[in-house]
């Protein structure tokens, strides 16, 4: 999806952009990545084994990024993704820092948003019986500390 337009030292949000040719000038558009919105066709149900969180984010979203869940967020600023530290959207990819038991941080799909509670879908986030089944849950996010969301596409 288009991102911006880039003439050397400026980055120029404005699409259609009209450029003044009065000399030599190399303008160039880049493009954020994209990835499968999967809120609304997600392809395992809850209670389906979904593996690791990383495992099945990448298999609901088709993002294919790796690394540990911690990770995410650097990640997919440095592959070309738009994020937000601090914006949840619906679709979005959430990207929980280390912490308490979370030693490698977690990820899920934002399915909805009330406030600080955000509705995840994901695997892994543990209890002794269920730990690697599909879940969808709500999380007070101000309970947690939250390394940003990654967006399936750039916001309007």
């Amino acid at each position: 999806m288009f991102a911006y337009w880039i003439d050397g030292a400026n980055q120029v949000t404005d699409n259609p952009w009209v450029v003044n040719m009065s000399a030599d000038k190399s303008v160039t558009a880049k493009f954020f990545k994209t990835f499968r919105n999967a809120v609304g066709s997600f392809r395992k149900n809850v209670s389906d084994d979904g593996g690791e969180c990383v495992d099945y984010v990448n298999y609901e979203t088709d993002i294919q990024l790796s690394g540990y869940a911690y990770e995410w967020y650097r990640n997919a600023i440095n592959a070309g993704y738009y994020v937000s530290s601090s914006t949840p959207v619906i679709s979005s990819i959430i990207v929980f820092a280390t912490q308490g038991n979370m030693t490698y941080g977690h990820v899920g799909i934002v399915t909805a948003i009330n406030g600080n509670n955000i509705t995840i879908r994901d695997s892994n986030w543990c209890n002794p019986v269920t730990c690697h089944e599909v879940k969808e849950h709500t999380v007070d996010i101000s309970n947690y500390t939250i390394a940003g969301y990654i967006y399936f596409t750039p916001p309007n």
